[in-house]
């Protein structure tokens, strides 16, 4: 694989250590979070539950790759709360955060995008060198 395509792949899955950094930083402090859950009408704990996922989600991105399908899962988990965030903003007209959950969301599909291409070139490369 080109060099240029390995750094476009670790670039892409930088900001996700930087989301499993932040849900790390919820768990730990919660005040802030708690907060802007509690006018999306979420209960507390929420965001708990929310940093725990985001941190493990994060993890797996990164160091996954001996695991595939957890890091599979790890992008439907931060599919599926962008995608909430993105809806849970939009219903209370807060159309800048809505808007920036729906980057973060489309980044997302390119990330898992490039990692499948990523992935697919390796394993071709193995085939070639380890004809059966």
């Amino acid at each position: 694989m080109a060099l240029s395509k390995k750094l476009v792949y670790r670039g892409a899955t930088i900001p996700f250590a930087l989301i499993g950094i932040a849900g790390l930083m919820e768990i730990i402090f919660p005040e802030i979070p708690t907060k802007m859950l509690s006018q999306l009408g979420y209960p507390s704990y929420v965001v708990y539950i929310l940093g725990t996922a985001k941190f493990l989600g994060g993890l797996a991105i990164v160091f996954g790759n001996r695991f595939p399908k957890l890091k599979e899962w790890a992008y439907a988990g931060y599919a599926f709360d962008l995608g909430g965030a993105m809806i849970s903003h939009l219903v209370l007209s807060n159309y800048a955060q809505a808007f920036s959950a729906s980057i973060l969301l489309l980044f997302t599909f390119y990330s898992r995008i490039i990692w499948l291409d990523f992935t697919s070139q390796s394993s071709a490369v193995e085939q070639k060198s380890n004809p059966t």
